[in-house]
């Protein structure tokens, strides 16, 4: 009992800590054009101490991975992509109990991956296959350079997007992602989430163009939860967008039926393996999904249908709140529309992970690069990172919930202080489209 309450309080104080240095940073680099030079000197010391710190973390669960090989959940991509290699059906339950025996798998990686078959979409072993190419440690090693490479970029595209283009800010930049909590643990994890933070980062560069559409089909693939640019880009009526993100899911798909097969391409849909599921996949502390929520919330396990009534009538109220807000906001930027669906479904996936929480930077950074259009500026956006910053280390599903409401409200106020007044259709103008 001590020692659990210790190490809850032990957890409070580190969430505390990030939640503080990410109010630090974002005030530190508003101010920082006004600051002397001695405030400034300070300042840029303060960020180094942060980036050493987050990357010698950072590097260290690198390395010890490298060293120690845990069993979630690279080791299930590792697994899956040296069957897709030898041609066998990915999608069969136990296709890699073979392949895992000498790696002594738990009984909960066996319930879990093993008896359950692949979790992804199809078009993902052609991401996932070269990695069967390597022994583990050494397949380790190149999914973490890669993933490095992409780090770098993705903070790349947030300070370019986001953040004024000052050697500073993109300090201040990369502090404030490699603190997230989500960074941390995709990096435990052996997790996707860079790659999938980056492809939505593209969209969003990119949106309202052909390319768009490309990564915004790449950003699905890798995290199904992105399908919901497709419903944004729908009803935005990007119908260029729309038609060549599909373009892309049949080409991918064209190349993964001829490299891996047909037969594999087909279970995808035919093998109900995400009904061989364990009920508790719904219920681990991992899953930050409104309807684990309501399942934790009533000590309760999904026995018999994955569709719980209470959440998808929330769901339900969700989507409609969503896109009504949708049809207010019509005449502002879309960029506050995107952040609002980005969110709603980071709130409704059903195995929505607490490491999907490194999507959140999006919302926030938004929030930021509007301060000036609100009350208390950059002290209002810092206060809400850093309840956000708190939050996702844990909680990640009120995290979620904090930025959906800071946004709307945000996107609402500036709305109403253009006079742009509501409508009855969510028909996009071409002007609205970001480099369109």
């Amino acid at each position: 009992m001590i020692g659990a309450t210790a190490s809850h309080l032990a957890y409070s104080a580190i969430a505390v800590g990030i939640g503080v240095t990410a109010v630090l940073v974002l005030l530190g680099i508003s101010a920082y054009p006004r600051l002397s030079s001695g405030w400034k000197l300070a300042y840029v010391a303060f960020l180094t101490v942060v980036l050493a710190i987050t990357v010698w973390r950072l590097a260290g669960v690198m390395r010890a991975n490298i060293v120690h090989l845990p069993e979630w959940d690279f080791l299930s991509f590792w697994l899956y992509g040296k069957a897709a290699l030898a041609g066998q059906d990915v999608y069969v339950p136990g296709t890699v109990a073979t392949l895992a025996t000498n790696l002594h798998p738990s009984a909960a990686f066996k319930q879990e991956i093993i008896d359950t078959g692949f979790w992804y979409p199809p078009q993902t072993l052609l991401l996932f296959a070269p990695l069967g190419l390597f022994e583990l440690r050494s397949a380790y090693a190149v999914w973490y350079g890669f993933n490095t490479l992409v780090i770098a970029a993705d903070i790349a595209l947030l300070w370019l997007i986001f953040m004024p283009r000052e050697r500073t800010s993109l300090a201040a930049m990369a502090a404030l992602f490699l603190l997230l909590p989500g960074t941390l643990q995709t990096i435990a994890y052996g997790q996707t989430n860079f790659i999938a933070l980056g492809a939505l980062l593209l969209f969003w560069l990119f949106r309202g163009r052909l390319v768009g559409g490309a990564w915004m089909a790449i950003g699905t693939i890798v995290k199904p939860f992105l399908a919901i640019l497709f419903l944004f880009t729908l009803l935005r009526r990007q119908l260029t967008v729309l038609t060549s993100g599909v373009a892309t899911l049949i080409i991918t798909s064209f190349a993964t039926s001829v490299l891996f097969g047909w037969q594999t391409f087909a279970s995808y849909f035919h093998l109900r393996h995400y009904a061989l599921l364990p009920a508790w996949v719904y219920t681990e502390a991992t899953n930050q999904s409104l309807l684990a929520t309501i399942l934790r919330f009533r000590h309760s396990e999904l026995l018999e249908s994955p569709y719980d009534a209470t959440y998808v009538l929330l769901a339900i109220l969700f989507f409609a709140l969503t896109c009504a807000l949708m049809l207010r906001l019509e005449g502002s930027s879309d960029e506050w529309t995107l952040a609002l669906f980005i969110l709603f479904s980071l709130i409704v996936y059903p195995t929505s992970q607490m490491f999907y929480s490194i999507i959140l930077v999006v919302p926030l950074l938004l929030l930021w690069k509007h301060r000036g259009a609100m009350r208390y500026g950059a002290l209002a956006v810092a206060v809400v990172a850093g309840l956000a910053y708190t939050l996702m280390l844990t909680q990640v599903f009120w995290a979620t919930l904090l930025l959906w409401c800071a946004v709307a409200v945000v996107a609402l106020g500036i709305a109403t202080r253009s006079g742009i007044a509501p409508v009855h259709s969510p028909t996009a103008s071409a002007g609205e489209l970001v480099g369109g």
